[in-house]
């Protein structure tokens, strides 16, 4: 018992380097990864995307901004990402344009999709997953391409035509079942995922309960359906499987939401971030929120160089923090141990040496 209470008198140098380490290697770790999430906004009169951390908010100037000439940014409204890629819909000169995830400054897109085998009549809503790009046009289409095309390429689908009931389609999402369409008769349209050609949509929300008005932006997520109602300063929610005419589950309006001609929206865990074109600014609500409710912030001011910003998109969930495997944890011990026993034997070797 004595020489234990010498050994942890003595040596607890020793417990405290060998603790160092595995806190110091279980940091590094966890760190592997992991990056901030970020918003991405289409500036529609000044020809840019802007990038914010996701819970930014005030008079703050853009993390990164995609502006000038060599960008080929012309009226830009849809913006979507993935996980490499953000991808806009120019609807000044029928394109889409690609950019790495990280790029900013004045440079030319990495990837272009225009001319007249894409068929694109000015674009408008874009939407991404692992396969294929959406984009809505305002001849009343939606086109999909592979996700990585380039150049002067037809659509590998098109879906158009009477029976699809598209009139003014404007935002567009997806999910892994379905294509989610707003249109200018106060509608949404829901297709499934493969859907092609001149075929009705699986269901249509539409109709006075839905208090659909001007819908644009629309996003969704694995519960509901976002859409923004352009007409009537508001977001209306609803379940996602809902159809036909049905109340939203809740709606948010008034004058505190501070919604100004809202049009894009999108959506994380946590918040739904909205587009204020005629208010030059970003708002962001709670995920749960509904009411006459303010944000919980609000990008907006000189800083942020906001000039009818039009599309909004959210970056992919971010990679959780890896959990150590069994040659990562046998690492963190073998060094552990390692530490501990170097100074343990250099203090046995400095009281050998008195």
């Amino acid at each position: 018992m004595i020489w234990r209470k010498a050994f942890w008198k003595e040596d607890r140098t020793v417990w405290k380097n060998g603790i160092t380490v595995v806190f110091f290697c279980f940091m590094l770790l966890s760190a592997a990864g992991s990056s901030h999430a970020a918003i991405r906004v289409s500036g529609f009169f000044g020809n840019s995307v802007a990038t914010w951390p996701n819970d930014a908010t005030g008079d703050v100037a853009p993390a990164t901004n995609i502006g000038g000439g060599l960008t080929t940014l012309n009226n830009p409204i849809g913006v979507a990402v993935d996980s490499s890629s953000i991808y806009i819909a120019n609807s000044g000169d029928n394109s889409i344009v690609v950019f790495p995830l990280g790029a900013f400054g004045n440079i030319a897109p990495a990837r272009t999709i225009s001319g007249g085998l894409t068929t694109l009549n000015a674009p408008f809503g874009i939407a991404v997953d692992s396969s294929s790009i959406y984009v809505t046009t305002g001849d009343d289409s939606i086109l999909v391409f592979p996700v990585g095309a380039f150049g002067n390429v037809a659509p590998t689908r098109i879906i158009s035509g009477g029976l699809t009931t598209l009139n003014g389609s404007a935002g567009i999402a997806v999910d892994s079942s379905s294509i989610y369409v707003t249109t200018g008769d106060d509608s949404i349209l829901v297709f499934p995922i493969g859907a092609s050609g001149n075929v009705a949509p699986a269901h249509t929300i539409s109709g006075d309960l839905t208090t659909l008005d001007g819908p644009g932006g629309v996003a969704v997520d694995a519960r509901s359906i976002y859409v923004i109602n352009t007409g009537a300063d508001s977001i209306a929610v609803f379940p996602l499987g809902a159809f036909g005419n049905v109340a939203p589950a809740y709606t948010i309006s008034g004058g505190l939401t501070t919604l100004n001609a809202p049009f894009g929206i999108a959506v994380d865990s946590r918040r739904i971030y909205v587009a204020n074109t005629f208010g030059d600014s970003i708002v962001e609500f709670p995920l749960g929120a509904f009411g006459n409710v303010a944000p919980t912030g609000t990008i907006s001011g000189s800083l942020t160089t906001l000039n009818g910003p039009a599309g909004i998109a959210v970056d992919p969930p971010l990679a959780p923090a890896p959990v150590p495997t069994m040659n990562e944890w046998g690492m963190i011990i073998f060094l552990s141990l390692a530490g501990m026993g170097s100074v343990y034997y250099l203090r046995r070797q400095k009281r050998v040496g008195r």
